[in-house]
């Protein structure tokens, strides 16, 4: 994840990359999620959120 957050950051106008990590913290958190890492699984899905895909929503 950390090689598409970078991407993410270097170019925050391109929309695939910033899909790309959205989705990547939504697995992540899903993830947490089911191993009961609740706590764990609300940051990754806050982070998603923080996207700018969804800035504008």
């Amino acid at each position: 994840m950390n090689t598409i957050r970078q991407l993410a950051e270097q170019d925050p106008s391109n929309a695939g990359w910033q899909r790309d990590l959205a989705v990547s913290h939504s697995q992540v958190g899903r993830v947490l999620e089911a191993q009961g890492k609740l706590a764990e699984a609300l940051a990754a899905h806050s982070e998603e959120l923080r996207n700018p895909l969804y800035q504008n929503m």
